[in-house]
C-alpha cells in the first residue's frame, strides 16, 4: 500500500535508486498502488518514467554514492557558461582543459561502480551525459537528483553551443596544461584497460573454475561407473556359477524323479493286489 505522504519525486528517487533489472517490475507495482489508491495523476506520472540505460543507472549511482563529484561537475559548468557569457577566452580555455578532466574522471568513478565489465559504447554515453550535464544546468540538476534515463533525451550534443565554442578558442593550451592533461588521459587509457584486463582475469578464472568442476564430476561419474561395472561383474560371475550349479543338479533330480516314480508304481501294484486279494477273502 502506498503510503500517503510520498510524493512523486521520492517515489522516482526511490525507483531509480533500485538495481536496473528490478526498475519496471517496481514502477509497475507503484503505478498499481497510486492507482489504487485513487491517484490517477500520480500514477500517470510514475507510468511516464523510462528504464534507465546501463550509463545512465552507473552515473545516478554515481551521484548518490559520490556526489561531491557531481557538485564539482556542476562548478565546473556553471563557471563554463558564466565565461562563455562574458566571452572570456583564457577562462575558457582553462575550463575546457579541466571540463574534459572532470569528464573523464567522473566516466571512471562510474566504471568502478559496475559490478560487471563495462562495453566501449556505455564509456561513450557516459561521457555524453556528464558532457550535456557541463553543457546545461537542467541536465545537471536531473544528474544530482539521480534520475538520468539516457544520453538520447538530450540528443546528440549538437544543441550544446557552450561547449562547441568553448572548445573553438583557437589560442593552444600552455605546454604544462597540456601535459597534464596528456597524463591524465593516459592515467584513464591505463584504468580502462586494466579493469579490461582484470574482467578478463575474471572471466578466465570464472570459465577454469567451471572446467575444473565439471572434470571433478566427470571423474566421479568415471568412478562410480566403474565401480558399477565391477559390481554387475561380480553379480554376473555369481549368477553364472549358480546356473551352472542349477545346470549340474538337474541331471541327478531327474534319476531321482525316475527312481520315485518307478518305486511308487510298483507300491501301487502291490496295493491293488492286496486289495484283491482282501476282496476275495471277504466275498468267501
Amino acid at each position: 500500500m502506498a503510503r500517503s505522504f510520498e510524493t512523486f519525486d521520492s517515489i522516482a528517487a526511490e525507483l531509480y535508486a533500485l538495481p536496473r533489472e528490478e526498475f519496471i517490475a517496481a514502477r509497475t507495482e507503484r503505478v498499481a498502488q497510486a492507482k489504487a489508491d485513487g491517484n490517477a495523476e500520480l500514477a500517470k506520472k510514475l507510468g511516464s518514467l523510462n528504464k534507465p540505460s546501463t550509463a545512465a543507472w552507473l552515473a545516478n549511482q554515481l551521484a548518490r554514492h559520490d556526489p561531491d563529484q557531481v557538485r564539482l561537475l556542476g562548478k565546473v559548468g556553471a563557471a563554463l557558461r558564466d565565461a562563455h557569457g562574458k566571452l572570456a577566452g583564457e577562462q575558457l580555455r582553462k575550463l575546457s582543459q579541466q571540463r574534459q578532466a572532470v569528464v573523464r574522471g567522473l566516466v571512471e568513478a562510474a566504471r568502478d561502480l559496475s559490478d560487471k565489465p563495462v562495453t566501449m559504447a556505455v564509456v561513450r554515453e557516459l561521457e555524453s551525459l556528464f558532457t550535456a550535464a557541463l553543457a546545461r544546468g537542467a541536465v545537471a540538476r536531473e544528474l544530482a537528483e539521480g534520475r538520468l534515463t539516457g544520453a538520447k533525451q538530450f540528443g546528440d550534443g549538437s544543441n550544446w553551443p557552450l561547449l562547441a565554442d568553448a572548445d573553438a578558442v583557437p589560442e593552444p593550451a600552455p605546454r604544462k596544461g597540456r601535459d597534464e592533461l596528456d597524463r591524465k588521459r593516459a592515467l584513464a587509457k591505463a584504468r580502462r584497460e586494466l579493469a579490461d584486463a582484470n574482467a578478463a582475469a575474471t572471466r578466465a578464472r570464472e570459465a577454469a573454475d567451471e572446467a575444473g568442476e565439471k572434470f571433478e564430476r566427470a571423474q566421479r561419474d568415471a568412478t562410480q561407473t566403474k565401480d558399477r561395472v565391477r559390481q554387475l561383474t561380480e553379480e554376473l560371475a555369481e549368477a553364472q556359477q549358480a546356473a551352472d550349479a542349477a545346470k549340474a543338479a538337474v541331471k541327478p533330480a531327474r534319476k531321482d524323479r525316475e527312481t520315485a516314480e518307478r518305486t511308487a508304481q510298483r507300491a501301487q501294484l502291490k496295493a491293488d493286489q492286496l486289495a484283491a486279494s482282501v476282496a476275495e477273502l471277504e466275498e468267501a
